[in-house]
């Protein structure tokens, strides 16, 4: 009976009054942001139910049009300001990644969810010569060329539609077709041949 007692007041302390504590302490200095929900300061709970619920997406927006800094949750901000870019992103920055990158890596990390900074910054050593400006010129007009195609096979798809229904609607399977999407412009990038994959 004991053991009962002392396991309920476990998840008492651990459900309620941790995240409580740590939302009065403050030792983060986050509390002056405005929440997203009522749980944000708390618990990632709200942040759970909106993913849930399909509409995170849009209530943060519409949060976003009143706040440019919006607390998500208890350790986690959301910037709607391009100014919070370098500070977000920089090299010198205190800021790390959230454990949503932890949790989407695989077994082997790559540079968009490498956590540790160190590992960050050898793939980023890895991969610098492909971004710099000189190569993304170079590249600029295959991406518009499969940007183009790409919008063509949607109104296509459209007009097909308006065709057999009389209707003004039509379903595109946005999945399939950036997968399509993507792997033509790598191919044009990389190999410079195209696959014919949005054709």
């Amino acid at each position: 009976m004991l053991s009962l007692i002392s396991l309920a007041a476990c998840l008492v302390f651990v459900i309620l009054l941790e995240p409580l504590g740590t939302y009065i302490w403050d030792s983060k200095k986050l509390r002056r942001f405005y929440n997203q929900n009522i749980l944000s300061g708390v618990s990632n709970l709200g942040y759970i139910i909106e993913r849930c619920r399909g509409f995170r997406s849009r209530n943060l927006n519409e949060v976003h049009k009143k706040h440019s800094i919006v607390r998500i949750g208890p350790n986690s901000l959301s910037f709607s300001t391009t100014s919070a870019i370098r500070s977000i992103y920089g090299h010198s920055t205190p800021c790390t990644k959230g454990d949503m990158y932890t949790v989407q890596a695989g077994s082997h990390s790559n540079i968009t969810d490498a956590v540790n900074k160190s590992e960050h910054a050898r793939k980023r050593r890895l991969l610098s010569h492909t971004f710099a400006t000189r190569n993304l010129e170079q590249w600029e007009f295959k991406v518009a060329d499969k940007v183009q195609r790409l919008v063509h096979q949607f109104d296509r798809i459209c007009e097909d539609a308006a065709a057999a229904a009389a209707s003004r609607c039509a379903i595109v399977d946005w999945r399939k077709w950036v997968n399509l999407f993507t792997v033509d412009a790598i191919a044009d990038i990389v190999l410079s041949h195209s696959l014919g994959c949005i054709d």
